[in-house]
């Protein structure tokens, strides 16, 4: 990559700039471009082209401004139909990537077919505006992106749900708007809470330069006007978004030079016209954007929380860690260097500090040049924590503040107790030492946060299900291959029947599983799902006695299960799939990976196997089905899971046909097969489905 293409200081020519235009036939082929540069360019600039706001809601009663906003933003996106959306992506230092020969830099314009002139609603004046500036509608009809596979594609190239990227816009309620509704598969929530709280768990990190110039410099205008005062001279057609969202990245580069250290991070997670309030203890705050406390607000919210609570606190220094008196930390809060940020965990507000390139001192203590964070916990989060945490000195209290990359405990740590690991399961074995997780609606959100913290030290997923049985099968009228029916089995259940409860089992490389409490205990997971309903819902009933047999209690799961969107969500958000690292394991695979597949795209299993397969490679890129692996076995007798493990001597732990106990078992008996009959690889029989033959 050349150093010399840059946006600052306009030293990029308009003609030297690539346009890729994005077609439904070059899809994914960009795509694989994109995810091949975003680690070394972490700045995505957005603008999108839509038919206009023809549509006004109707508000039954008085409402703020930003509620009117947000609602005629809901009624137009759900209705509307998105037509272009440009991304330029640089560096911190404001540079583009190359492609091409001679290299060229390149920004992305993807063209969408679903908008319809002649049949979809639109603002005329729009409409004509965009024509003027050169798109084709008819082309883009007939040639164009289709949503769902840009949603699937975009998901899995690693520029959303991920906390490295940061997003740049210009009054971009309307293009994140349209962004979420395809990437959700689902018209936007009803309130603005809603809305920002799916917005940070796929945008993280969001800059609306509208709203930075508003606050900074009471700047009234569009996205030219302040171009023009910044000297930024616009590079190719305007109102076409490729060109746009370039434009919106050199004046976001040239704008952030002129902020002190060239530093804009104050005004993060602001979108311009929107705001939500956000309620902490017994005081209500207000914050334009839903995941940002406003900047001088933040300092009074600290002071008031320092007033009311004790304080027991330490930051890690160059030395040996010092306490944290609430002196030192309002001198740091006046030195400008705190950020308070609410996390997407509904107990914890995390204080950020942002330290100058010289270290700033106070209270005889310097910080580091490098990123803290210091949490507020409740009590009831407090007392899951362990090692180095007061458990009992308040309602909110300042717990610990630690460098975010050394590896200091967190609240979020695991602690692994060498004394445990799936071997334990080769003899004999008391179930009592491993903690079967029951998840509901009511911990979702801490146990999916729990998960996120370990899987990069457990990279290993087991995966169990229970559902409804098979009780449906296709009418096959002409010759087919067995692989061909085998799915059309699986599509025909998954698409009517409904997913009941999953086990997950994380372990590591060595077996090692996740320890978690006081004193440390190996964890797994269970989800209970609610959308299950025996009393009208299609099930085989010789299936669902025996499920209630071993301890299943359905009308609970009805009541308190977890919803299967609001899992989809956090199960995306949490880094465990669309995820090369991460390696699936299951026992004849083909039912929990299909309905887990359902689960996360919110959409019914594709007509073909080879459509599957290509969504399956997409949320679980490394698959290992047992079943299949038991085929290159000597003296392996075939069978079921319970048969496998005791030829193999390995014990079960928790009960039979619930799916903690069931991934746990399946985690044992693949470490087990993979060190007796494969000498420790099995790589060469990855991504094979027992009954669907290789993707």
């Amino acid at each position: 990559m050349s150093a010399s293409e840059k946006l600052y200081g306009n030293s990029v020519a308009a003609d030297s700039v690539e346009i890729r235009e994005v077609w439904n036939f070059n899809l994914e082929e960009e795509f694989f471009l994109i995810s091949s540069i975003v680690a070394e360019y972490p700045f995505v600039a957005i603008d999108s082209e839509f038919p206009g706001v023809p549509l006004r809601p109707v508000i039954a009663s008085p409402t703020s401004f930003t509620d009117f906003n947000y609602q005629t933003l809901k009624t137009n996106v759900n209705d509307l139909k998105l037509i272009q959306v440009g991304l330029t992506f640089f560096d911190s230092s404001g540079r583009l990537p190359l492609f091409g020969s001679p290299p060229r830099p390149c920004i992305w314009q993807f063209n969408f077919r679903e908008f319809d002139a002649a049949s979809d609603v639109f603002a005329p004046d729009s409409i004509e505006l965009l024509r003027r500036s050169g798109i084709n509608f008819e082309k883009n009809h007939c040639l164009g992106v289709a949503a769902n596979r840009f949603a699937e594609l975009m998901i899995a190239s690693g520029v959303v749900l991920t906390d490295t990227v940061q997003w740049i816009t210009f009054h971009g309620c309307y293009d994140f708007g349209y962004l979420l509704k395809m990437l959700t598969c689902r018209n936007l929530p009803d309130s603005q809470e809603d809305f920002f709280h799916s917005l940070r768990l796929y945008f993280p990190n969001v800059y609306d330069i509208k709203h930075l110039t508003k606050i900074c410099y009471n700047f009234h205008g569009g996205l030219n006007k302040l171009a023009g005062l910044l000297g930024v001279k616009g590079l190719g057609t305007c109102h076409q978004a490729g060109p746009d969202s370039l434009l919106t990245a050199a004046t976001f580069t040239k704008l952030k030079y002129c902020f002190a250290n060239g530093s804009a991070q104050r005004c993060a997670g602001v979108l311009y016209g929107l705001g939500v309030t956000i309620k902490t203890g017994s005081s209500q705050f207000t914050t334009i954007g839903g995941f940002n406390f406003g900047f001088k607000r933040s300092r009074t919210l600290v002071r008031e929380l320092l007033q009311e609570t004790p304080v027991s606190a330490s930051v890690r220094t160059n030395s040996a860690p010092k306490a944290l008196s609430k002196t030192c930390l309002s001198m740091l809060m006046d030195a400008g260097i705190v950020k308070i940020s609410l996390y997407p965990f509904k107990t914890a507000i995390f204080f950020i500090f942002l330290s100058a390139e010289e270290g700033i001192s106070a209270d005889g203590i310097t910080v580091e040049t490098a990123k803290y964070d210091m949490a507020i916990f409740s009590k009831d989060l407090m007392n899951r924590c362990k090692e180095g945490f007061q458990q009992d000195i308040g309602d909110l209290d300042i717990i610990q503040s630690r460098r975010r990359l050394d590896t200091s405990p967190s609240p979020f740590s695991c602690y692994r107790c060498p004394m445990w690991s799936l071997h334990n399961l080769n003899g004999d074995f008391a179930a009592d030492p491993v903690e079967i997780r029951e998840v509901w609606d009511s911990n979702l959100e801490e146990e999916l946060s729990l998960i996120r913290s370990i899987v990069a030290d457990y990279p290993f997923v087991s995966i169990d299900t229970e559902f409804a049985s098979v009780i449906l099968f296709p009418v096959v009228t002409s010759p087919t291959s067995l692989p061909v029916i085998n799915y059309q089995t699986l599509k025909l259940n998954v698409n009517v029947l409904k997913l009941i409860q999953l086990g997950l089992t994380f372990f590591d490389s060595s077996g090692r599983l996740p320890h978690f409490g006081s004193p440390p205990r190996p964890r797994i997971w269970q989800f209970n799902f609610r959308e299950f309903d025996a009393t009208r819902d299609n099930f085989d009933r010789s299936s669902i006695e025996h499920l209630l047999s071993k301890g299943m209690d359905l009308e609970k799961y009805h009541r308190l299960g977890v919803t299967a969107n609001r899992f989809a969500e956090l199960i995306i958000s949490s880094g465990i799939v669309q995820n090369a690292s991460v390696q699936w394991i299951s026992f004849h695979s083909v039912f929990d990976l299909g309905y887990l597949l359902k689960t996360l795209t919110g959409r019914n299993l594709p007509d073909s196997r080879e459509d599957f397969c290509r969504s399956l490679r997409l949320y679980f890129p490394k698959v290992y089905d047992i079943k299949h692996l038991m085929k290159f076995c000597d003296n392996l007798s075939p069978g079921g899971l319970n048969k496998v493990a005791e030829d193999l001597g390995v014990r079960r732990a928790g009960t039979y046909h619930q799916t903690g106990s069931d991934s746990l078992l399946a985690a044992a008996v693949f470490r087990k097969l993979k060190d007796r009959f494969f000498l420790g690889s099995v790589e060469r029989y990855e991504g094979v489905l027992r009954g669907l033959g290789p993707d």
